[in-house]
């Protein structure tokens, strides 16, 4: 072979691979190497609050319907036609016990009883007469000198005592009539039967009414009560009667009226399946809160003490009764607990806290249990 065709196409080859190869090599050790940096652990900053126990009474929270305590339809006790009314018989008008309210024209109920008066005189007349008779009767028994063979029938008959006891029967009739004519003529002035509110009235001046007339609607004034429902649960709080309450207008309203829980309705609410409690609000007309009849309010409901509870923000509770705790190590602990009552702003918990724990107060985006914490401590709870 010839020495230049070997050099051209074996030996050049050769040494441009191998100088290439070498390069190569070359530029991969010269190549800056990437540092591997562990990943950092993520630390998520939260503010925290330590726990205390504490002993408070348990708060509730109910709503109902406020309702007079009584109401009755008045209905006049006699007949006749009202010839005067009082100036407050209106819709709206409060009355005093016993105070009048309308009067009924009092011409046939005087004329009656004057009949009756009469009828009294003639009876006490006879009765009077009767005594004399019965004086004379006596003289002429005491004149019989054999009383065996008279029979006790004949003794009456001789002493007068049917014609006495008739007497007698119809004086008392008479006197009864009087009675009842004086307590119709009375019953002319219609007079509140207690403390009372006019709802509505179904008269005016000059109506002629009957004992089955309804004269007006009335509600009494000593107090009000309000019918309530509270699931079953939070019975075992309540003291009954004796609980105290406040009741509210509006949900959120500061201002409210002192109340207390008296009864307990035997059955429950058939709908919502809760117990039904009955809170009584004495004065009502006298607050400077309005309480209007059939008006809807809600009740702020002071039971029985409890000790060792934790109130924590109603924010913190979780998923109904899951709490989120820091623990030792500053890592995110996920705790179920047991919820004794709530408010509108605290969860009162009676288990699965403990003095001293770290309660999270933020929210966390993504809560994963043993996640990293940084703290800010709050205030102790109480």
């Amino acid at each position: 072979m010839n020495p230049q065709n070997l050099l051209k196409n074996w030996i050049l080859p050769i040494i441009i691979i191998s100088l290439g190869y070498g390069g190569y090599k070359l530029l991969l050790k010269l190549k800056p190497q990437a540092k591997v940096v562990p990943p950092t652990e993520r630390i998520v900053p939260v503010k925290i609050q330590e726990l205390g126990s504490i002993a408070t009474p348990v708060q509730l929270h109910a709503a109902g319907t406020v309702e007079a305590a009584k109401q009755i339809a008045l209905q006049p006790e006699v007949s006749g036609r009202i010839y005067k009314t009082a100036e407050a018989f209106l819709p709206g008008g409060e009355f005093k016990a016993g105070e009048p309210m309308l009067w009924i024209n009092p011409v046939d109920l005087e004329a009656a009883l004057a009949q009756t008066r009469s009828t009294l005189a003639q009876a006490e007349y006879a009765y009077r007469q009767e005594l004399g008779w019965q004086e004379v009767a006596r003289h002429e028994w005491d004149l019989i000198e054999d009383h065996s063979t008279v029979t006790e029938l004949e003794k009456e008959l001789t002493l007068r005592k049917p014609q006495l006891d008739q007497a007698k029967a119809q004086l008392d009739a008479a006197r009864a009539a009087v009675a009842k004519a004086q307590l119709d003529l009375d019953r002319a002035c219609i007079k509140a039967p207690f403390n009372c509110r006019i709802i509505s009235r179904s008269v005016e001046l000059g109506s002629q009414i009957t004992t089955q007339t309804t004269l007006a609607t009335l509600s009494g004034t000593d107090e009000y009560w309000v019918r309530a429902t509270i699931p079953v649960e939070d019975l075992q709080w309540l003291e009954i009667p004796g609980t105290t309450a406040r009741i509210r207008l509006g949900k959120t309203s500061e201002k409210y009226v002192a109340a207390e829980v008296f009864a307990l309705e035997p059955a429950i609410e058939s709908n919502g399946r809760l117990a039904r409690i009955v809170l009584r609000i004495p004065n009502p007309t006298t607050r400077t809160i309005p309480i209007l009849i059939d008006s809807y309010v809600y009740a702020d409901l002071e039971g029985r003490s409890v000790e060792n509870v934790y109130a924590i923000p109603a924010d913190a509770l979780h998923q109904g009764s899951v709490v989120w705790l820091m623990n030792r190590e500053d890592r995110l602990e996920i705790r179920p607990v047991s919820v004794l009552w709530r408010t509108r702003d605290q969860v009162f918990i009676g288990e699965g806290l403990a003095d001293g724990e770290g309660l999270i107060i933020t929210d966390i985006p993504s809560p994963i249990p043993g996640m990293k914490l940084a703290s800010k401590q709050e205030k102790k709870a109480e």
